[in-house]
């Protein structure tokens, strides 16, 4: 299946794979498929379409693959997890697992 304007977009600038961080950023369907119709993030210059047109597959797939060891590498191990649970319970754990997932959310 083609990747999405979106996920080209996204395969540029991971961090914009978690929606909060899309403020600023508009995409509009101009009637010939979307487009950037406003791009004002702090973090990220507008991407060119050509450079968007040119993402492929593998562009997408290495983005995802970066945020899956940038996750690996920040969880506590599985010792400091299952302590986590017995101290905290299991929304505890779930509190501490997602402030790594927020931080590296899936493209």
């Amino acid at each position: 299946m083609a990747l999405t304007y979106v996920e080209k977009i996204t395969a540029l600038c991971p961090d914009l794979a978690s929606p909060e961080n899309w403020e600023g950023i508009r995409i509009e369907d101009t009637g010939s498929g979307p487009k950037i119709a406003v791009w004002s993030h702090s973090k990220y210059t507008q991407p060119t379409e050509s450079a968007i047109a040119a993402v492929t597959q593998s562009d997408f797939d290495s983005a995802v693959s970066t945020y899956k060891q940038k996750r690996a590498a920040e969880y506590p191990s599985v010792v400091d997890q299952l302590d986590d649970i017995y101290h905290n319970g299991i929304d505890g754990w779930k509190a501490t697992i997602k402030t790594t997932k927020d931080k590296y959310p899936k493209p």
